[in-house]
């Protein structure tokens, strides 16, 4: 697996997951921006963090990124269950290697033009040098480039997992990352993939019409309970923490904070709703001193809290310890009108009411369709204090006529079941291959 998130994504850890119940070995190269170890262990994954952004050359002979590499399959484990002993090659060994060779010309012309970046180039040498691969699965637009470059030098098959429809997003980035580059790498990738999955049948619509592509497989954004959680029980994990009056109600939010994730006009209109709620954020993130001063600014500091995010594993326990999960994101963009939020699963494990936009089409489907929560139109701040007051109306029920139905049909959504589309496609692939799978208590 191949990742250029600095961080070991909820979706990777329970994909791997998965591929290993079916007997499959599983590696994840990731990108490192800190100080974080080589090789680690991370939710049972062997991850190889390799860092980088300068762009250089391939072939490459800068000794600096050889040694790095040699360094990390010198420490891959022998005993690893995803790196087989006879894969691994030891340093002398790799260091002698022949330059890699470009797979093809018309892969030479588009690399000549976009050379490897550093992450991309160690993540072809690493990949180059362990050999006995026999699937890359290449984690969002990112990993797209450096994974087809080892799939078509190995010749072995790819799984493209697009986690965003990238040329649909507004971006704040260089101008190399501007919607017609994104679309022509894609265009030009793509049709070398042997699979896709994406995380609803909206983005996967999307790709088979603008790449002609439709060997697409669907998983989402689920997740999974922690052991001994308890669906019907409430928490106190944020209370604990946090010195919220007893009479006081819980909103929660889970992820990153930004100005694309309307959390401006949400405290705005929090401001004006009633006032005997409390704000509580589970994130990180360079805005977060931006929205702290809002709240105080908006005199609602004292009922806003900011804490760090947890690890993925943990966070139904936190969602279960809110009154209620907001979901501020407004239909900006194609991308956002057709996502499906990671928080939405995390409430729905918790089975904590949900309030969100019905302009987003999977929100509207599930949060609406099943009863889990509130949705209207989110566009100004009023549309926020609107939203929250007939929440929390106890003349209306306030969250917890919502409750029941979440206890009811909230399972559907986990892990188990919307796993099975993604376990149907590896196995019809990985079968293809004539790979002899151990497939113990997963099948589906």
């Amino acid at each position: 697996m191949l990742s250029h998130s600095n961080s070991v994504e909820r979706r990777t850890v329970l994909e791997a997951k998965t591929l290993r119940k079916m007997g499959c070995n599983v590696l994840l190269l990731c990108r490192t921006l800190d100080d974080r170890p080589l090789v680690e262990m991370t939710d049972g994954l062997l991850v190889i963090h390799l860092p980088g952004k300068t762009r250089c050359k391939i072939p490459s002979a800068v000794l600096p990124m050889q040694e790095w590499i040699a360094k990390a399959i010198s420490l891959i484990p022998l005993e690893a269950h995803c790196v087989p002993p006879g894969t691994r090659i030891s340093p002398p060994t790799y260091l002698q290697r022949e330059p890699v060779d470009i797979p093809s010309d018309i892969f030479k012309v588009h690399f000549d033009v976009y050379p490897l970046n550093l992450w991309e180039a160690q993540v072809v040498e690493l990949a180059l040098a362990i050999g006995d691969i026999d699937v890359v699965h290449m984690h969002d637009f990112e990993a797209l480039r450096p994974g087809i470059f080892v799939a078509k030098r190995l010749g072995i098959p790819t799984v493209f997992d697009v986690h965003e429809i990238w040329a649909y997003i507004p971006l704040f980035h260089d101008k190399i990352q501007n919607r017609a580059h994104i679309f022509n790498l894609e265009a030009l990738f793509i049709p070398h993939c042997t699979q896709l999955v994406t995380v609803n049948k909206q983005f996967a619509e999307i790709i088979k019409r603008d790449y002609n592509y439709d060997r697409i497989g669907i998983f989402t954004n689920t997740t999974e309970r922690p052991s001994g959680f308890d669906v019907r029980k409430r928490y106190d994990y944020i209370r604990t923490r946090v010195p919220i009056p007893h009479e006081h109600k819980i909103m929660l939010f889970v992820g990153n904070v930004s100005p694309l994730c309307n959390i401006d006009p949400l405290l705005i209109g929090m401001a004006t709703a009633r006032p005997d709620l409390d704000m509580v954020f589970l994130t990180a993130g360079v805005y977060v001193p931006l929205y702290r001063e809002l709240a105080a600014q908006l005199g609602i500091g004292n009922r806003v809290h900011f804490l760090d995010i947890v690890p993925w594993s943990e966070i139904p326990l936190w969602c279960a310890s809110a009154d209620v999960g907001v979901m501020p994101y407004q239909a900006i963009s194609t991308s956002m009108r057709l996502s499906s939020p990671n928080n939405m699963y995390d409430f729905i494990a918790a089975a904590t009411p949900i309030i969100g936009s019905s302009e987003l089409v999977n929100v509207a489907e599930i949060v609406g369709g099943e009863g889990f929560g509130l949705l209207a139109p989110l566009r100004l701040p009023a549309d926020y204090m609107k939203l929250i007051n007939d929440m929390f109306d106890e003349s209306l029920g306030g969250p917890e006529r919502f409750h029941k139905a979440m206890v009811e049909k909230g399972d559907k959504y986990l892990l188990d079941q919307e796993i099975r589309p993604f376990t149907t496609m590896y196995r019809t692939l990985l079968n293809s291959l004539n790979v002899e799978l151990a497939l113990q208590q997963s099948r589906t």
